[in-house]
């Protein structure tokens, strides 16, 4: 028991056992509740959620939304998903004492500074890319990555491999000095 709860603590785990306990998550996903791993059409719920509340006259107009909520309710078993990733995230970091983005990473600091909000402002920014870009292929990189590499998707192949390839590109862009 001693040795789960140091690990809880790390900064960070191994990747191999990340991956192995995501493979694990994945077959339940797909063996007891028939669905895909995956998170970007939550985002689409939320909005629609928003867009409810401010016009949802509007609302009604979007084919897209009204497609997507078609599909599922509002709130479902992905929406408590990233519900619950929001609150494994938070305990990780807490109890890994490196909570509330206190420390800027090395590489960031020696090519843009150490201000916060230039760190939040981007990760916002790239949030918002990625998600849009997550919409665009008809999922996020943990349905491609995931659930569709597991089913040897290629359309999710060509994503994975296109996903890293921009990675590489953009670090050698923006991180010269790192």
């Amino acid at each position: 028991m001693q040795t789960f709860i140091a690990l809880l603590k790390k900064d960070r785990w191994s990747p191999y056992l990340v991956g192995a306990l995501l493979g694990v998550l994945e077959w339940i996903v797909f063996g007891w509740m028939h669905h895909e791993l995956g998170v970007s059409t939550t985002f689409v719920h939320i909005s629609a959620m928003i867009a409810a509340l401010i016009s949802p006259e509007y609302l009604e107009k979007l084919t897209y939304f009204q497609e997507t909520l078609a599909k599922s309710p509002l709130i479902n078993w992905q929406f408590m998903l990233v519900i619950g990733v929001l609150i494994g995230a938070f305990l990780a970091s807490w109890l890994s004492k490196s909570y509330f983005g206190s420390k800027i990473p090395r590489i960031w600091q020696a090519n843009f500074g150490v201000k916060k909000a230039g760190l939040f402002f981007t990760s916002f920014i790239g949030g918002i890319v990625i998600i849009f870009g997550a919409r665009l292929a008809g999922g996020c990189t943990s349905g491609h990555g995931l659930s569709g590499g597991l089913q040897l998707a290629i359309s999710s192949w060509i994503f994975l491999a296109s996903f890293f390839i921009a990675g590489i590109i953009f670090t050698q862009i923006f991180y010269k000095k790192g």
